[in-house]
């Protein structure tokens, strides 16, 4: 049996929008011939959504999708909005950040309408639910649709991870740009006055606008349980094959045992992949490296055991994400690999100014191999084609390996480094 709600109107609003009001009223209202007020706006078109004809109704609904967001705002601050209504703003406001960050924290938004803002929101949205509500976090269920998110940004799962006593390296505000911007405003706020339970005078003081009070605030984030969810996850761990995290086995499995590990991987839950990603083997990192969620392939590159090979056969691979890319490109360890550096200096998803400073580590070989492809950006081939006449104008080049070649005048060579202008001797 469907739940019954009660929406509490002004008897002005009643008269234009109620089960009484006269059809002239209801077009009148529906065709805003005079301006109402915000609150006005948003009762009154979603009960007329509700209980009016179905020419009403449709038009009812289809104007308040069509409100802009600051009247929407303007009518949540009233703090008069019932929880129906609530739950309709949050799913069809779901992107305008600033006003989610502030609903996300109503205690009378329905658990169907946080879940949804938690699949479907964005990561400003999402990281508001990390930062003030952590224990709308004890359900596992709740995780798994953020981790599902496609919006969600790598360095707020980071923190949940770490949180759930996970070990991963936080991706920091410097790897991830647009973290700063991104973040959802804090709620807006009103001075209001009480009565101070100690002195029993009167006090004014402020509070957020319809959100948790400070106190309720505090108590929800003493209310996290990690070891809820941590059990979640480790309880999951003993179902991994032994073939995915044991030791490399390479050419030993037969093609059945692939077909076999592949099938359980795409079956596992985002949580579970995040887990093996970091602390499978070779076998679980070919696999997971592929993985369509933009996370998984991130947490496969923190896995303790990844070779140079596999950071070089990502860096090369046309299938790699940009974003994936620039995490290998960023870290110090991996380019100090002359494979890795080459390998990310010719594929054309590398930031720019990252594959411009890898093709000046590189030897003469390869650069003129980069300045003669098609498959790289116009700049950067420009750029090693200027290079490759440096070298040769001052007659210094080396062989593929990056190791020196004597020249004709017979001189032994000299170490390996690209001339920053051209020189030319007169004779």
């Amino acid at each position: 049996m469907p739940q019954t709600y009660t929406i509490e109107v002004d008897e002005e609003l009643a008269v234009l929008v109620g089960p009484d009001a006269k059809p002239f009223a209801r077009r009148a209202f529906l065709d805003a011939f005079t301006p109402h007020p915000a609150e006005w706006q948003v009762k009154g078109l979603f009960v007329l959504a509700c209980i009016g004809s179905a020419g009403e109704a449709t038009n009812a609904l289809d104007r308040l999708r069509k409100l802009a967001p600051n009247v929407v705002d303007e009518a949540y601050k009233t703090r008069r909005l019932e929880p129906p209504i609530l739950d309709f703003l949050a799913k069809e406001f779901s992107t305008h950040a600033p006003f989610l960050g502030r609903l996300i924290l109503n205690n009378e938004l329905s658990d169907d309408a946080f879940h949804y803002l938690v699949i479907n929101g964005t990561d400003a949205v999402i990281d508001t639910v990390r930062r003030r509500n952590m224990n709308l976090l004890n359900s596992p269920a709740v995780i798994e649709a953020l981790f599902d998110n496609q919006k969600v940004r790598k360095s707020t799962v980071d923190r949940i991870l770490q949180i759930l006593g996970l070990e991963v390296k936080i991706t920091s505000e410097e790897d991830d740009p647009e973290s700063a911007s991104r973040l959802p405003e804090e709620p807006d706020t009103e001075e209001i006055e009480e009565v101070d339970p100690v002195s029993g005078t009167n006090r004014r003081v402020r509070r957020p606008i319809g959100g948790m009070e400070d106190d309720e605030r505090d108590s929800a984030n003493a209310a996290f349980n990690p070891e809820l969810f941590r059990s979640f996850l480790e309880g999951r761990e003993w179902n991994f094959a032994a073939e995915l995290t044991g030791e490399d086995r390479g050419a030993e499995l037969s093609e059945d045992e692939r077909i076999s590990l592949f099938q359980s991987v795409m079956k596992m839950a985002v949580s579970e992949k995040i887990v093996l990603a970091i602390r499978g083997n070779r076998e679980a990192r070919a696999l997971l490296i592929r993985d369509s969620n933009r996370l998984i392939p991130l947490y496969v590159l923190q896995n303790a055991r990844i070779t140079e090979d596999e950071i070089s056969q990502v860096a090369t691979s046309p299938a790699s994400s940009r974003e994936l890319i620039s995490e290998i490109a960023r870290n110090r360890e991996w380019t100090r690999s002359y494979k890795v550096k080459r390998s990310l200096a010719v594929n054309p998803k590398t930031p720019l100014d990252k594959s411009m400073r890898f093709l000046n580590t590189l030897s003469y070989k390869d650069v003129r191999d980069i300045a003669r492809s098609k498959n790289v950006p116009s700049a950067l081939a420009i750029q090693a084609k200027r290079l490759v006449q440096r070298k040769q104008d001052t007659g210094k080049m080396t062989d593929g390996a990056g190791g020196s070649r004597r020249q004709p005048s017979g001189r032994p060579p000299r170490e390996h480094s690209w001339p920053s202008s051209t020189t030319r001797r007169k004779n």
